[in-house]
């Protein structure tokens, strides 16, 4: 069972009377230390595991998170941290953990123009439950991983492309938990799924269920940085039927893909490849910018996309995923609503240049190596006119 919080803004103090947990009802860890996120705002990206020791349930009352000095950064309680609940079997939200029962807190800390602190306290109170109950609270504290976001190039050229992804939803990547070697984590905590688009929100521009009409299949993915190649998969098969592509055992969902080496403990990762597009091999010195394959429809997908992550680790379940910005982009619109991708235009904005940031979730991006043809191509998407698009095959 996972429970997820919205980002915490600045709140005001938790009032109320509190006793201590001194009978260590509840133990309160992180696994991974909190990472700075340098999208469209700073935030601390964590997960604080909760475990119940008692043989009787208890109610997770608020959240409070401060910094080593007492400035309160942040708090959740009552139905605000019912409503951010979720879970994999269950999207029902209920703050009751059972006896003997654990429970990971998903956290998205908004830091404003504060600076990352170097250590967070949290205090988690909890009661039994029913009315009357007095609180308790357990008190933990966790250091902060205060090392800046990975610093790449773009993975793909041109646009306009989606950048898809949200840490609120219960089964996107930023919660999806695996296990390897004894060992849980979260390899896509700060992944992007890079799909197609175009001026009228169409994601493909002929039959919707082939894999090859859809729009953004086959564009040349590059190398981010300068690198080593340490894993490619090119032995996938793509079906010709997007409905058809159906569930894949757990190794070969990223389908065919590309891990590249950029430095220690630093590793890029490109996913669902276009089958016979990989143009590398496992040792191979590349430089920033080199074409190193296509994306396509390969693995577990619902729709041909390039599936981009960073981690600590070269394979593609056994990392944590790690924050990255991208030098130079341009953001042309966003989907306020991701339901309507493929059906209704997406909104647009004033083409705006972002530097060292990562893509913010659902916005529309151009990517280009000078700022002059990505702001053209994205000032004619806004005026309605074609953009242009590099593709192959």
């Amino acid at each position: 069972m996972r429970r997820a919080f919205a980002p915490l803004a600045i709140a005001g103090m938790l009032g109320g009377a509190v006793a201590e947990d001194k009978a260590d009802i509840l133990t309160v860890t992180a696994p991974y230390p909190p990472t700075i996120d340098r999208s469209e705002a700073t935030v601390l990206r964590y997960e604080l595991q909760v475990a119940n020791r008692s043989d009787a349930p208890v109610v997770l009352v608020a959240l409070e998170v401060a910094d080593a000095a007492g400035r309160r950064l942040g708090a959740l309680s009552g139905a605000a941290m019912a409503s951010a609940e979720a879970r994999d079997d269950d999207d029902t939200a209920s703050p009751v953990l059972p006896p003997r029962g654990t429970t990971t807190l998903h956290i998205d800390l908004a830091l404003g123009a504060q600076p990352p602190p170097a250590m967070l306290v949290h205090a988690l109170r909890f009661a039994a439950p029913g009315p009357g109950a007095v609180p308790r609270q357990r008190v933990s504290q966790v250091a902060v991983d205060r090392a800046e976001p990975v610093a790449i190039g773009p993975p793909l050229r041109g646009g306009p492309w989606i950048a898809v992804h949200d840490p609120s939803w219960a089964r996107g990547h930023r919660r999806m938990v695996y296990t390897e070697g004894g060992r849980a984590r979260i390899p896509g905590r700060y992944a992007i799924d890079f799909v197609g688009v175009d001026l009228a929100g169409a994601i493909t521009s002929g039959d919707p269920d082939r894999p090859a009409d859809a729009i953004g299949y086959g564009a040349e993915v590059i190398a981010v940085a300068d690198g080593t190649v340490t894993r490619v998969r090119d032995d996938m098969t793509e079906g010709g039927s997007i409905a058809a592509g159906g569930i894949h055992k757990t190794g070969e969902a990223a389908g065919n893909h590309i891990v590249l080496k950029m430095a220690e403990r630093r590793y890029a990762f490109y996913e669902h490849l276009k089958p016979g597009s990989i143009a590398v091999r496992v040792g191979q010195r590349v430089r920033r910018g080199d074409v190193i394959g296509a994306l396509g429809f390969t693995g577990d997908s619902t729709g041909p996309h390039l599936h981009f992550h960073v981690a600590d680790a070269p394979t593609p379940l056994g990392g944590e995923g790690l924050p990255f910005t991208i030098d130079r982009f341009v953001r042309c619109g966003r989907y306020a609503d991701l339901g309507s991708l493929g059906r209704e235009p997406w909104q647009r904005e004033t083409p705006q240049v972002i530097t060292r940031r990562r893509p913010g979730g659902n916005v529309v991006v151009v990517f280009e190596k000078l700022s002059g043809p990505a702001l053209s191509a994205c000032s004619a998407a806004v005026r309605g006119q074609p953009a242009a698009r590099k593709t192959s095959g």
